[in-house]
């Protein structure tokens, strides 16, 4: 999967906007005139007080790059997650990639979205196959609800399933945050890790470009989220 993103993201071009989006002229905006653009928060990053975590005794950590409890996630930094009539021009969807270390079942995911103050208060979370590097057909899907306001912390919303969704050692799965027919005027914020650290991982914007329909590959400080779960044979 590395190699095809590898392959795929030199033409990515950048655009760096505050999330309650000012417009190109208000200070530290950057708008690019290429598309894909991509949207995310820019401000100066803080240390954040402790998240609700779970206790790994009682939970495998299937994957996490969340922090210390004292230092969970990035509150002021991260990417939008929006609908098509929110006002940024283009929607925007969010995915992260992780790889299981063992045969497992997801029971619970964990990610750091807030609210940005348009649009109904919810968000889209699934669980999805990988197809060729990117984002693929979704194994199971959550619709959340009444997100933290941003910017705050330090809550995780948290996407549920009791009887528990299968993952394989080894294989590229992805969470996806997007939008649906209830939230096309929504503009939410998913969260950075802690310490900022960069990753690949994939936007969409629902048109076709020179990476061809729907997601895109892209280098940049990865979204923050826990995947847990119980180990399987």
């Amino acid at each position: 999967m590395l190699l095809k993103l590898l392959r795929c993201l030199a033409p990515l071009p950048l655009a760096c906007m505050t999330l309650l989006a000012q417009g190109a002229s208000a200070p530290g905006v950057i708008v690019s005139q290429d598309n894909p653009t991509w949207v995310h928060v820019v401000r100066p990053p803080t240390i954040v007080t402790p998240a609700v975590i779970p206790d790994v005794s009682k939970l495998y950590t299937i994957y996490s790059n969340l922090g210390s409890k004292t230092d969970a996630y990035d509150d002021q930094n991260g990417p939008y997650v929006n609908g098509p009539d929110s006002g940024q021009g283009n929607l925007q969807w969010i995915a992260v990639p992780f790889a299981p270390r063992q045969n497992a079942v997801v029971t619970k995911i964990e990610v750091p979205l807030e609210y940005g103050g348009a649009g109904t208060n919810a968000v889209t979370i699934s669980l999805n196959e990988d197809l060729d590097g990117l984002p693929g057909k979704a194994i199971h899907t959550w619709n959340l609800t009444n997100l933290p306001v941003w910017p705050s912390c330090c809550t995780l919303d948290v996407a549920r399933d009791t009887k528990g969704l299968k993952v394989n050692k080894g294989v590229s799965y992805w969470v996806v945050a997007r939008t649906n027919a209830n939230t096309k005027t929504t503009i939410d914020n998913w969260a950075y890790v802690y310490n900022d650290y960069p990753g690949y991982y994939a936007f969409s914007q629902g048109r076709k470009s020179w990476q061809g329909p729907g997601w895109h590959p892209i280098y940049f400080p990865l979204p923050a989220f826990a995947v847990f779960g119980k180990k399987t044979n």
